[in-house]
């Protein structure tokens, strides 16, 4: 599969998302924010990190989604 459309896959699945699954993902990466343990201080951290790992690839996926609306809003106006 050549690159461009393996990226427009990408895309296309990013482009479907909708503010319901990204805050219902949101809750499980703040969930494993606040994870803590008083005997298991390593499996905490690292439940830690990932959950403040996924809100930043969340947060970078609806910019992605928002801008790929923008684009293709704007394309729409253009063509009009």
């Amino acid at each position: 599969m050549k690159a461009t459309a393996k990226i427009n896959r990408v895309c296309m699945a990013v482009l479907k998302l909708t503010d319901s699954e990204f805050n219902e993902m949101e809750k499980v990466a703040r969930e494993q924010i606040a994870y803590t343990h008083p005997l298991k201080y390593a499996t905490a951290s690292m439940w830690n990190n990932i959950g403040r790992h996924n809100l930043h690839v969340l947060r970078d996926l609806r910019r992605l989604r928002n801008t790929i609306k923008r684009t293709i809003n704007e394309k729409g106006r253009n063509h009009n």
